[in-house]
């Protein structure tokens, strides 16, 4: 293998499953390096000592699901994901000052109010990218609080849960993504925001009409015919620059069809089986 250049040796290593290496890295010190960058990219992390006993360069990414209480050196840390939220006075958060991604996952995270959350998502000074995927729950949604800066923001609503909490991130929010809202919820984003470009909207409940003529770029999906007659309504009288339509039903192409004529830049994505009548 010394006659391989090192070079030949990462890229054949890229492309490896984990168990290949693992593998890979018993076999050659040249291995080392390269295996590693891949075998500790993605660290979960259950407690100090498992973070200490671990190449720490190498990770880029990593999922809380304990306290660590103390700093610890993670210079590469991109990613970083909790399914709870620490008390932003925690060490370990200082570790994590230059994540630009955070994830708030698991089944549910439970939140005195909007402000605990606010000032958690302020300690990561790099912040640009919130992912949410669980179920927040808050004692109170009164108290106010000064949110973070954030360029992305994705939300999935579970069902029941309020959406007020995310009316207050989304103030200067460039690209916004929302799975299972409702009608009224969108609008009150919409009227929160002020730097909205991208509008990405997933399952949504119709309702009242909305104004998206201020969006540039606007991504729905048409999973029935209420959707569709709803979307019509909106998009007849207020039109973005843009619009991305996944759909779910022959009726769709109609509208998108429609769009078309009026002059807006329109791209189809076809989810259903057959052709359409």
């Amino acid at each position: 293998m010394n006659r391989l250049a090192q070079e030949l040796v990462d890229e054949i290593i890229d492309h490896l499953d984990k168990p290949a290496l693992k593998s890979c890295s018993l076999v050659s010190r040249s291995f080392l390096p390269r295996t590693r960058t891949h075998l500790f990219r993605h660290v979960n992390v259950d407690s100090k000592r498992r973070l200490q006993a671990i190449p720490r360069s190498c990770v880029r990414s990593v999922s809380i699901s304990t306290h660590v209480g103390v700093p610890v050196d993670l210079p590469n840390v991109e990613h970083a994901s909790f399914t709870d939220i620490l008390y932003a006075s925690d060490p370990f958060l200082d570790s994590l000052a230059d994540v630009h991604t955070i994830s708030l996952t698991g089944s549910s995270i439970f939140i005195r109010d909007p402000a605990v959350l606010y000032v958690f998502l302020r300690r990561f000074r790099r912040l640009t990218t919130l992912h949410v995927d669980c179920y927040l729950q808050f004692r109170s949604c009164g108290q106010k609080g000064d949110s973070p800066d954030l360029d992305t923001l994705h939300v999935e609503l579970k069902t029941g849960s309020s959406a007020r909490w995310v009316v207050g991130l989304v103030r200067r929010v460039r690209r916004l993504e929302v799975v299972n809202a409702t009608a009224a919820d969108i609008r009150h984003m919409l009227d929160a925001a002020n730097n909205l470009q991208q509008l990405v909207l997933r399952n949504s409940h119709p309702g009242e009409l909305l104004d998206v003529s201020a969006i540039a770029d606007l991504s729905i999906d048409l999973t029935d015919q209420h959707a569709v007659d709803w979307w019509e309504s909106i998009l007849l009288t207020s039109s973005p620059r843009r619009v991305h339509i996944a759909v779910h039903i022959c009726t769709g192409l109609r509208l998108a069809q429609l769009l078309l004529d009026m002059g807006i830049e329109v791209t189809v994505e076809l989810h259903y089986p057959g052709p359409c009548k």
